[in-house]
């Protein structure tokens, strides 16, 4: 696991050699446990 990964030469980097996990601010901002699942479990319902 790559940590700090915040700007694209570093993404880039990573993957040219091979690395498949990454986290960083180019992925998104820090949130909390609370704000993660809302985000991520809100990506699954469609707006009515």
């Amino acid at each position: 696991m790559a940590c700090g990964v915040d700007n694209a030469q570093q993404g880039a980097f990573l993957k040219k050699n091979g690395w498949d996990q990454a986290q960083g601010l180019i992925f998104g901002e820090p949130l909390t446990g609370i704000h993660f699942a809302a985000k991520w479990l809100a990506r699954g319902k469609v707006a009515k």
